[in-house]
This record gives structure tokens, C-alpha cells and sequence, in this order.
């Protein structure tokens, strides 16, 4: 039914590849190999033996003999149990390669067929650190090999299993896998897992680890690659012997977080080897469209059990501390970093039992805390690992982020911001000589084109410089984009001092709350109701003119109990700054008594209701339009305690008045006429009722079109005067029309669709089609709980009628299942409005007109 109620408006140093390079974050520590060794030279005799002469320094030259080739190995020995370097050949699983005995030379850990280009690598990874091998001129020359991961490395089984299918799966061709995600979350540590598991198993023959933060440390490890292997000095030289290796050898580039960093200039030019990637830039990604990984946080008992390792090592572990770890995990949201910080400061300084306290009121000093003993490479902290992300950020980015760290985490779309936008550039803002209204807008200006359209490219492109850090997240199959909750809290703290952010995110949801009908508008008010939540719970100080939107917001989706609150608190706001007579004031007040009728508080609406028409009947005139919008809605209320002649009156004088005022076929006329229909049918007046409504179906067609909303209102409207005489045929006609008319222009879970299909269910029924009645009923209490909430009212009314579908067919249990459920959600509502009385108390008086009679 249409009401006469009006809401209220609602790149760096240079590369040999050209590739750019800019300061990141430090390098990593990582274990090196070193030797002063300056060159091996070694003969083999026919017979297959071979010896081994080490020059390892002045005066210092060891022999050693070895295993035939043939027979499996070669092992060299300086005297020191550390510095043995072996070569295995195939028979014993190695990746060397020798058909026949023949001379040999070894140099720079490469043992040569003299003759023929046959070679073997030496296997650089095992339980010691191994043997680098350099020239003579390059005495210093390191490269690094991966470290072990930490002692405390837990789970992450799904993603090491995907790495291996991948990386062994007999295809021969270049290998290249991606870990991307958010500073601190463990890809490093898969990464060091991983070829720590693969050097046990032997899987590949060698393991390099490249720092890949800058162009320039990826240089400075790849050249020490040359130099270690005595095959030149420079990262080129690395990349082309690379490309030569025909046997499985990996490159670990880690932390390529640097978005101007171009490399795939460091990829050697071949078609096998492998390469892992460990990176906060998911763009990198494009390199393996086959094995790329979005690392995320530990599972739960992960978490735990990392927490628990770190701070009760080889303990028995109670049932107590099991669940105090559970409880700090998951504060913590099985962040790997913030549980590992977590862990160390426990160790350290307190217990289980005390920490989530602590952590509660100390978030931001514990996130900066930095054991100075810890158990592995990683150098940041919490604090830290983010801060790095944020300063690399433009501002402009680095400004949305904050203000979305003011909203809820997740659920963030483009279509907020670009309504946002419209009315921001569109509508004035009476009332509103707002700093932070200006500067949202000032903030909504970088996302529009000249012509004052909404630039998608412009904002793309900043949503894309906040993702290349893994600081946001985007959900492609439901257009949102999502924060880290952790993250999304540490931005909120870190930038505290920042009030205009707050301020910023509370107009610019209150900017995208849109008072149309279309069910795009409504979708988008349905999913800013989080964010609305967010804002208020971060300020109890909301300006007027967002309350009113906020208020409309959570009315319409059946809140009454904060739209009420929200209303009292507008009606107060507005009568202190603009008087009780003004009309924005009176506005206020007629919704506050609409959500009054809406909880069924019939009497506290008729009050306010009457206290509004004496008022604009004092200041407005009898005839003005917002005078007879408030006599409609008087009526309206009239109707919903069955005072029915008292409704007639009132609506009789409304549509005659507005006959004369705006004319006949005015919608404000029309709608006035579909309410006194409506009475009428209440009355048992149906003949009248049926020629009131087929006037306002026809004249609506005319004037608005037979798709407009008010349209199929009115013809939803018509079908139950039908119903109620007895004529299912016709309102089964008219309600099939008004059903597939509302999915095509509203759609299919607006919730006049879903009241529409619900009144077809009845219509079915009534008839005797149950099994019809029973689809749609399911079908419609299904979209409303999930699209109005278990609660609402409409849910629990679509409820009742498909229990009564199911008492019609003999199935009384389900029917009592039903009836317990609607009993249950009356319950709670009758819960909600219980404070009805603690809520009437706070409400000032002189806001209600009169003593309150209950």
C-alpha cells in the first residue's frame, strides 16, 4: 500500500636490464656461504678414480681421494669436516650427469668433462651451511642459500602441497609460483619451508636465495652468483649460466615488494629451472597465472598451536591455557606476525591468563614491540610491516584507507563512492557549513572527470596502488573491496589524531544514502547498513542531517528500535537549532511517529502525529501539501487501531483538498485516493473500495507509466480488494503481473517483490494449490530472512502464511515449527520495544506533546 507519509530527505639506480629500483626494506638476513679457496684442480685417471687438488690458500693444499664417478660420487675434502663439497651422479639420485670416466676439472663448484660439455653442479644445500667455490680475484664473493624456517613453523600443509604438485608435475618448462599477501602474514616462511623440504628430499639439485626489495640487492645477489661459481662478476653472467643449467634449480626471490620493480628482467631467458616469488604486490601475479597464492591468515588451531609452541614449549598443555590461546588468536584474527609478537612478549613478560587484557588496552605499544632475541630473519613488527606498505602509498590512496578505516572492514564498493560523488556535486546541503562535508568532497573531486562525471579509471587506479601492498582485498564475484580487520584496526589507531577521517567517512555514507525506489538504490542501503554502524559506534556525535539518513536506512530495514533512537535524537537536535515550528523540525517528527506506527505504538504516533497537523495547520495553512501529508498520515494511524471512520474523515478531506490544490491526477492526489480505498476495504466497503482503486491503477498508468512503482502498488492493492471478495482468479492474474513487473524494474529481492510473491502464495492457497502456495512460501521466507532479517516484520508474517500452507496440507509439526519461530521473533520484538519503557523514560516530554497514557 502506497502511505502519504514523506520521508525525511533522505624507479632508481640504473639495471643492466633497465630495471628500476627504489629502497624498499632492508635486506633480510640469510645465511651465506664463503670460502677462500681460490680454485680446485682435479684429474681423473682412465680408471675412473679421481683426485682432487684444493688450493685453499697460501701453503695450504690438500689431496683427496674419491669414489669412482661411476660408482656414485665424488667427495673433496680440505681437511675440514664443514667444507666438503660432494657430486652425486645419477645412480644415487643426484642431478650430475657422466657417461664415462675422462679427465676433469672443478672450478667454481662446477665439475668439467674435459673434451665434452658435460657437467655437474655440486648439490650446495644440506645439513650444514655449504661450500661456495670462488676465482681467485673474488675472494669475498658470497651467495646466499635460503634459511630454514622458524622452529616454531606451523600447518600451511595445503599450500606446501600445492607448491610441490605444481613445481613437480613432469612438465618440462619454466616453473615460476607467487606468494602474495599482506606484510607479515608467513609467505617468507612457507617459502624457507618449502625448499628446506625439497633439500631433504633432494628434489632440487640447487637452491639460491636473491633479496628482491630493490633492483639493486637483486643485482648484488645474482653477481655474487657469478662470482661464487667462477664464471664472471656480473648478474647477466648469473642469469645466462642459469639459463644453461639444464637440471632442477630454484631462485628464491623474496619480498619483491617494490611496485616499480620490473622483474621479469632477472628471469633467466630459458624455458626450464624454477622460480618462487614471495611478494606484497598481488600484480605479480600475472608471471604465474598457474600457480599463484594468495597467502592469508593461519586456521584457527594453527594460530593456536603457534601460540601455545612459542610460550609453552614441550609442556602439557591445559584445557585452560588451550582456550586462553584460542581467545587471544582469534583477537587477533590468526594474524601469523601479531601471534608471533604475541607469543615472544608472553615468553617474556606475563602469561596467558593476563594478556588479552594487557593487549586490549595497549594495542598500539605491543604492536611496536621488537623482542631483541628472535627466532628468525623477519625484522619488523607488526607496526613496522604496515607502516613500510603505508608510506610507499600516493596520498590520495593513503587518504582513502583512513577513511575506510573509519567504516566496516568489509563490504566497501565503488558504488559508495560514486553516488557519494553524484550528490556531493548535485545537492545542496542546507544546514551544513561542515569542514568535513567540504573535505569529502574536496576527497570525492579526485574521482571525477571535468565534465563532472564519475572517473571509474581514476579510482581503479587508486584502489590498485592501496592493492599492490596487499592492504586491501577485492572480491570479484560480489564487487567489494574488504580490509584486513587487524589492518583495518591498526590504520584506525596509527592515524587516531586524524578526526577529519572520521568525519570524512561519516558524510560520505551519508552521502551515498539515496531516497530512491530501484532496487539498486535499496541494495546499496541495505549494504551500507555496517557502515553506518561503524561510524556511529567511533563517534556518538552525529551531525543532524546524517541522522536523518541513518534513521532512514535502519526504519527501512525494520531496526525500528535504533531508528527510534536515532529520531528522538534528531527531533531534540532540530527543535534546539531551528526551532519547534520549522518544518525540517515537524519532518522529524512525523517519522518519528511513523516509526512509533511501525512497532505498533499506535498511541505515542498518533500523539506526535497530531502535535505535527495543529502545527503546520498553525504555520503552513489548512491546504498546504505538507499539511495534507500529515492528515494522511494521521489517517494512516487511524487505520492501524481500526478507528476506521475517524480515518474515512481525515482521508476524505485529504483527497478532496488536494483535488483542488494539485489536481486530480497529481500523485499525491492519487495516492490519498489508494489509501481511502484501502479504508474502505477495511470496512467491508469493497464495491467502493474496487472503483477508487481501478481509478488510481488507470490514471497512474497514464501519468507514471504501468511499470512505475506506485503503478503496480496500486494494482497489487486492487488484487487484494479482489481477494477479499472472493475473486482469486483475477488477483492471481493481477498479482502474476505485479510479480514479474517488480523483479524486472525493482528486482527479484526488493522487499515490495518479495511482499508481492508472498501475496501470490496466499492467493494459491486459497485455492487449493498447495504445493504452488509451498515453493513460493519457502522461496520468500528464504530472500526476506536474508534480505530483511529473521526478525522483520514482513519475515515473520511470510512465515505464519507458509505454516498455514502446511497446517492446510496436514503437516502439522512443520506448521508448530513455523508457529515457534514466529512466536520466538515476537518475542524478540516484544524484547526490543521492552524498552520501550526505559526508552519512553529518556525521552523528554516535551518531545511527546502530552503525558503519555500506556
Amino acid at each position: 500500500m502506497t502511505l502519504g507519509t514523506r520521508a525525511d530527505a533522505p624507479e632508481a639506480a640504473p639495471h643492466h636490464r633497465n630495471a628500476p629500483a627504489s629502497d624498499c626494506e632492508p635486506d633480510h638476513e640469510a645465511h651465506t656461504e664463503s670460502s677462500n679457496t681460490s680454485a680446485f684442480d682435479v684429474t681423473g685417471p682412465r680408471d675412473g678414480s679421481v683426485t682432487a687438488h684444493a688450493s685453499l690458500g697460501v701453503n695450504e693444499t690438500t689431496t683427496v681421494l674419491a669414489d669412482t664417478v661411476t660408482s656414485g660420487g665424488i667427495t673433496t675434502n680440505s681437511g675440514n669436516p664443514s667444507s666438503s663439497t660432494s657430486v652425486q651422479s645419477p645412480s644415487s639420485g643426484g642431478h650430475g650427469f657422466f657417461h664415462r670416466a675422462r679427465d676433469f676439472t672443478l672450478q667454481g663448484g662446477t665439475l668439467n668433462d674435459i673434451g665434452r660439455d658435460l657437467r655437474i653442479v655440486v648439490n650446495n644445500y644440506g645439513s650444514g651451511p655449504a661450500d661456495t667455490v670462488t676465482k681467485s680475484d673474488s675472494k669475498n664473493a658470497t651467495y646466499k642459500r635460503c634459511p630454514p624456517p622458524t622452529r616454531y613453523f606451523k600447518g600451511r600443509q595445503k599450500i606446501l602441497d600445492e607448491m610441490a604438485a605444481y613445481f613437480f608435475n613432469g612438465i618440462e618448462n619454466q616453473h615460476v609460483c607467487v606468494l602474495h599477501g599482506l606484510g607479515g602474514v608467513g609467505k617468507t616462511q612457507i617459502a624457507y619451508q618449502f625448499v628446506e623440504t625439497c633439500a631433504k628430499d633432494h628434489r632440487f639439485s640447487e637452491a639460491f636465495f636473491v633479496n628482491a626489495s630493490t633492483a639493486d640487492t637483486i643485482t648484488t645477489d645474482l653477481s655474487n652468483i657469478s662470482l661464487s661459481k667462477n664464471i664472471g662478476k656480473s648478474a647477466d653472467e648469473a642469469l645466462c649460466w642459469l639459463a644453461g643449467q639444464h637440471h632442477k634449480w630454484l631462485v628464491l626471490f623474496n619480498n619483491a615488494d617494490d611496485v616499480k620493480l620490473k622483474l621479469f628482467d632477472f628471469f633467466p631467458s630459458c624455458s626450464h629451472g624454477n622460480i618462487l616469488i614471495t611478494t606484497r604486490n598481488p600484480e605479480l601475479s600475472i608471471y604465474a597465472p598457474d600457480a599463484s597464492i594468495e597467502i592469508t591468515d593461519l586456521e584457527p588451531e594453527e594460530a593456536t598451536d603457534l601460540l601455545l609452541a612459542m610460550v609453552a614449549p614441550n609442556k602439557m598443555v591445559t584445557g585452560s591455557a588451550q582456550d586462553q590461546a584460542a581467545a587471544i588468536t582469534k583477537e587477533l584474527f590468526y594474524h601469523p606476525l601479531a601471534v608471533v609478537q604475541a607469543g615472544a612478549y608472553i615468553a617474556k613478560h606475563c602469561n596467558l591468563s593476563g594478556y588479552l587484557e594487557l593487549y586490549r588496552s595497549n594495542r598500539h605499544r605491543l604492536w611496536k614491540a621488537q623482542p631483541v632475541q628472535r627466532h628468525d630473519d623477519y625484522q619488523w613488527t607488526v607496526y613496522t610491516t604496515w607502516q613500510i606498505s603505508v608510506d610507499h602509498l600516493k596520498p590520495v590512496a593513503s587518504r582513502f584507507l583512513r577513511i575506510c578505516s573509519y567504516m566496516h572492514h568489509d563490504g566497501i564498493s565503488e558504488d559508495m563512492f560514486k553516488v557519494a560523488a553524484a550528490a556531493a556535486m548535485a545537492a545542496e546541503h542546507p544546514h551544513s557549513e561542515s569542514v568535513a562535508l567540504h573535505a569529502v568532497v574536496a576527497f570525492l573531486q579526485n574521482f571525477m572527470a571535468p565534465g563532472g562525471d564519475w572517473d571509474i579509471f581514476e579510482f581503479q587506479q587508486m584502489v590498485a596502488d592501496v592493492r599492490s601492498y596487499s592492504l586491501i582485498h577485492f572480491d570479484k564475484a560480489n564487487k567489494v573491496l574488504s580490509i584486513h580487520p587487524l589492518v583495518h584496526e591498526w590504520m584506525r589507531l596509527m592515524y587516531a589524531e586524524d578526526f577529519s577521517a572520521l568525519l570524512c567517512a561519516q558524510y560520505l555514507v551519508g552521502l551515498s544514502i539515496s531516497g530512491r525506489s530501484g532496487f539498486s538504490s535499496y541494495r546499496l542501503r541495505r549494504a551500507l547498513l555496517p557502515h553506518i554502524d561503524a561510524v556511529r559506534q567511533y563517534s556518538a556525535d552525529i551531525p543532524a542531517d546524517l541522522l536523518s539518513k541513518f534513521s532512514f536506512v535502519y526504519h527501512e530495514s525494520g531496526q525500528f528500535l535504533v531508528a527510534e533512537k536515532l529520531r528522538v535524537e534528531l527531533v531534540e537536535a532540530r527543535k534546539q537549532e531551528l526551532g519547534e515550528d520549522h518544518p525540517d523540525t515537524l519532518t522529524s517528527i512525523a517519522n518519528l511517529a511513523e516509526t512509533y506506527r511501525s512497532q505498533g505504538r499506535f498511541k505515542e504516533a498518533e500523539m506526535l502525529e497530531v502535535e505535527v497537523v495543529e502545527a503546520r495547520n498553525r504555520v503552513l495553512v489548512k491546504d498546504h501539501p505538507d499539511t495534507l501529508t500529515s492528515i494522511a498520515n494521521l489517517a494512516m494511524i487511524y487505520k492501524s487501531q481500526g478507528h476506521f471512520k475517524e480515518a474515512e474523515r481525515l482521508e476524505v478531506e485529504v483527497v478532496e483538498a488536494r483535488k483542488q490544490v494539485l489536481g486530480k491526477d497529481h500523485p499525491d492526489t492519487l495516492t490519498s485516493i489508494a489509501n481511502l480505498a484501502m479504508i474502505y476495504k477495511s470496512q467491508g466497503h469493497f464495491k467502493e473500495a474496487e472503483r477508487l482503486e481501478v481509478e488510481v491503477v488507470e490514471a497512474r498508468k497514464q501519468v507514471l507509466g504501468k511499470d512505475h512503482p506506485d503503478t503496480l502498488t496500486s494494482i497489487a492493492n486492487l488484487a487484494m480488494i479482489y481477494k477479499s471478495q472472493g475473486h482469486f482468479k483475477e488477483a492471481e492474474r493481477l498479482e502474476v503481473e505485479v510479480v514479474e513487473a517488480r523483479k524486472q524494474v525493482l528486482g527479484k529481492d526488493h522487499p515490495n517483490t518479495l511482499a508481492s510473491i508472498a501475496n501470490l502464495a496466499s492467493t494459491y492457497r486459497r485455492q487449493g494449490h498447495f504445493e504452488e502456495a509451498e515453493r513460493l512460501g519457502v522461496e520468500v521466507v528464504g530472500a526476506m530472512k536474508q534480505m530483511l532479517g529473521t526478525y522483520h516484520p514482513d519475515t515473520l508474517n511470510g512465515i505464519e502464511d507458509l505454516a498455514l500452507t502446511y497446517r492446510s496440507q496436514g503437516r502439522f509439526e512443520e506448521a508448530e515449527r513455523l508457529g515457534v519461530e514466529v512466536e520466538e521473533g515476537l518475542r524478540w520484538s516484544r524484547k526490543a520495544t521492552l524498552s520501550k519503557q526505559a526508552l519512553r523514560e529518556a525521552i523528554p516530554r516535551h518531545l511527546l506533546g502530552l503525558q503519555t497514557s500506556h
